[in-house]
C-alpha cells in the first residue's frame, strides 16, 4: 500500500494537491488558466478546510483500508483457484490454468503460468509442482475493489473514491471555471480521481512477482480408476521486489462433472 500510496501522489504533498494537479493536466484552456488563477490564490488551502482535517490523506487512506481487508482473500483456503490437467504429451506433463487469484479473475491481474509437471506413486499420493507469476498493482487494485464497492455502495472503485473524497464538496468550493460550471466540474473531479487511480493499477510496470509451488495430496480414486478428487497441502517461494519469502496453504481438488 505504501508504493500504492506513492503512486497516487506522483510529485504531490498531499491527496488535495494531487487530486487538483490531476485535474489541471488534463483540463482544455481556458478552463486548466481558471483553474491554476484559484490556485495561485489559495484555492488548495481553501479545499483542505472545506474537506476537513482528514482531508490531506483521505483518498490515500480510503485505499489502504480497502486494501487490508481485501488482501485477506489471499489468505483463504481458494487463495488460487484453476484447474489442473494431463499435458498433451503425458509424460509427467502437466497444465495448471489459473482462474482466479484472490477470489479476482485471473485476467484482471495478470496471472499466468509456468511449466507444470505432476506424478503419482502407487499408494494415490500425487505430487505436482508450477510457477504463478502476476502484476502486483494489478492483483493491489483488484484486492481493493470488493471492499471499495461494500463501504461505499458504489460499482468501481474510481467512483468509490470519488464518494470518499466527495467531489460535490470539491466542486462547490472551486466553483465555476471560465465555461465549465460546478456540475461541469464536479464531473471532472470525478475524472482526475479516475485518473489518480489508473496511477495505482499500473504502479508496477512490468514488474512481475511470482510463486513456484510445489504441491502433494492424496487422491481420491474413482471407478475408472482416474483420480476424482485430491486433499493436502502446498509449499511455496513468493518473490516479489521485497524480496523471497516461504509460503503454503492446504490444497483441494475435485475433478469437473461430466
Amino acid at each position: 500500500s505504501e508504493r500504492a500510496g506513492s503512486a497516487l501522489l506522483d510529485d504531490a504533498e498531499d491527496d488535495v494537491e494531487a487530486l487538483l494537479d490531476a485535474r489541471q493536466a488534463a483540463l482544455p484552456e481556458p478552463r486548466a488558466t481558471a483553474l491554476e488563477a484559484s490556485r495561485a490564490n489559495g484555492l488548495d488551502q481553501a479545499l483542505r478546510n472545506a474537506l476537513g482535517s482528514d482531508a490531506a490523506e483521505r483518498l490515500r487512506d480510503a485505499v489502504t483500508r480497502w486494501s487490508s481487508v481485501g488482501r485477506g482473500a489471499l489468505l483463504s483456503t481458494r487463495a488460487f483457484e484453476g484447474r489442473l490437467r494431463s499435458g498433451p504429451d503425458g509424460n509427467g506433463q502437466a497444465v495448471l490454468s489459473v482462474q482466479r487469484v484472490g477470489g479476482q479473475p485471473a485476467t484482471e491481474v495478470g496471472a499466468e503460468t509456468g511449466e507444470s509437471s505432476w506424478e503419482a506413486d502407487r499408494s494415490d499420493t500425487v505430487a505436482f509442482g508450477s510457477t504463478i507469476s502476476w502484476t502486483p498493482s494489478r492483483l493491489f487494485a483488484a484486492l481493493v475493489t470488493a471492499p471499495a464497492v461494500a463501504e461505499t455502495g458504489a460499482t468501481t472503485v474510481p467512483e468509490a473514491l470519488a464518494r470518499t473524497v466527495s467531489c460535490t464538496t470539491v466542486a462547490t468550493t472551486i466553483g465555476s471555471l471560465s465555461d465549465c460550471d460546478t456540475e461541469c466540474v464536479e464531473a471532472a473531479c470525478v475524472e482526475a480521481v479516475a485518473a489518480l487511480w489508473d496511477r495505482v493499477r499500473t504502479f508496477s510496470g512490468p514488474e512481475r512477482a511470482s510463486l513456484a509451488v510445489t504441491a502433494t495430496g492424496s487422491a481420491t480414486v474413482g471407478e475408472a480408476a482416474q483420480a476424482v478428487a485430491l486433499d493436502g497441502s502446498w509449499l511455496g517461494r513468493l518473490v516479489t521486489e521485497d524480496g523471497s519469502f516461504a509460503t503454503g496453504g492446504s490444497l483441494r481438488a475435485f475433478a469437473p462433472r461430466p
